[in-house]
Order: C-alpha cells, then structure tokens, then sequence
C-alpha cells in the first residue's frame, strides 16, 4: 500500500497494483463458481431440458469470463514486468 503522506507517480502505479493483485484472485473464483454452479445445475436437472440449457449457459459464460480475467492478469503482468522500474 502507498505512503499517504505522499502522493507522486509512483505511489499512484503501486496503488493500482496492489488493487488489481487484489481483485484479479477474487474475480476468478466467482467466474469458477458460476462455471461450477452451471455444472451442478446440469448434473442435478438431468431430466429437464430447460435446467440443463440455463446451466449450460451459465458453464459457457463463466468459462469465458474466466478466460478474459486470467487474459487480463497475464496482459497486466506482462506490463508490469515491461515497465519495472521505468516509471
């Protein structure tokens, strides 16, 4: 975290790090839990179609937004890695 005594570039960029080292964790693992609920959802409503679709759905969306998140991790690591000590 920052010093708050004062404010510069560099306390702005390690801010930004630290929230998003924070957040990008947190995002997968609600992303796995809606693929996993959608898992649940299909393996339990076997016998009706209408469960089944609505958790397909819910698989497909949360494993695409889990690829976007680690996507955005890896992009956001790489950068940093990139502009280590640059700024």
């Amino acid at each position: 975290m920052p010093n708050s005594g004062s404010f510069t570039l560099h306390s702005l960029i390690d801010f930004f790090t630290f929230i998003i080292g924070f957040t990008i964790p947190i995002a997968a693992g609600i992303c796995l839990l809606i693929f996993l609920w959608g898992l649940a959802l299909m393996i339990l409503d076997t016998g009706n179609a209408e469960k089944m679709k609505e958790g397909r759905n819910k698989m497909l969306w949360g494993i695409l937004s889990l690829f976007v998140v680690l996507s955005l991790g890896g992009i956001i690591a790489i950068l940093q890695s990139t502009l280590e000590g640059n700024y």
